[in-house]
């Protein structure tokens, strides 16, 4: 990899959740939810949520 491309990579994952990630979803000051980034791109990000999180 060209060090050049590994700045690109290490910029967006500083700005963004990327694949691998865990984000928290806050609902209210009691509840949140977890999920994990499955897929991202440079608009979009795709996470998994399993059958608690969506119940919630």
């Amino acid at each position: 990899m060209k060090f050049t491309d590994y700045v690109k990579q290490v910029d967006r994952a500083l700005k963004a959740p990327v694949t691998g990630d865990t984000v928290n979803f806050e609902i209210n000051s009691v509840k949140s939810i977890s999920a994990t980034v499955v897929e991202h791109t440079d608009s979009s990000v795709t996470v998994l949520l399993d059958d608690t999180a969506w119940a919630t």
